[in-house]
């Protein structure tokens, strides 16, 4: 694809807000790149999982987009565990689980996977990322259980400061909108 042979050309690579259409192209995971902003544009189809080899990349931003499908466990894999401190896939048509995978992301400060149609429980998992300052789960309706007591624990040892969930989600922890409106 014309995207994919952009691969070597841009460092960071930021081709936010561009009208960009299409799929992501597999390619991109052969940037070397620290940032990588493809969003609000309308992207669409499934995340490359290629994307989990970007060994040196700190933020990923895909928000408001089109994505589909669910979100590549390869994400939270080693060659991102390190580095990745700053995802956001937002504002798409993600669906299935949030994978547990994301817990050893060890750099993570902010995660945001909100607006989507993400299912099954919000993984323990994600209460080893003591990093994290922002986790945006609100928004995909369909997300079940109750929020983790390991996620609850960040936040009261002052790390997460902002945890947002759905209203009718079991987050005691949780800052939440006005639910009474």
């Amino acid at each position: 694809s014309e995207l994919g042979n952009l691969v070597s050309s841009y460092q960071p690579f930021n081709l936010r807000n561009n009208r960009l259409t299409g799929t992501i192209p597999s390619e991109f995971g052969r940037l070397d790149a620290h940032l990588l902003k493809l969003s609000y544009n309308s992207l669409s189809g499934p995340i490359p999982s290629e994307l989990g080899m970007l060994s040196s990349l700190w933020k990923l931003t895909l928000n408001h987009n089109r994505l589909s499908g669910s979100i590549p466990s390869e994400i939270g894999g080693l060659s991102l565990r390190k580095s990745l401190g700053d995802l956001n896939m937002g504002h798409n048509n993600l669906e299935g689980k949030i994978p547990s995978e994301f817990g050893s992301l060890e750099k993570m400060l902010f995660l945001k996977l909100y607006f989507n149609s993400l299912s099954g429980v919000i993984p323990s998992e994600l209460g080893l990322l003591q990093s994290l300052n922002q986790l945006l789960v609100h928004e995909n309706r369909i997300l079940s259980g109750s929020m983790p007591s390991e996620i609850c624990a960040l936040r009261l040892l002052g790390g997460l400061v902002d945890l947002r969930a759905d209203c009718d989600f079991d987050c005691a922890c949780c800052i939440t909108p006005d639910c009474n409106d």
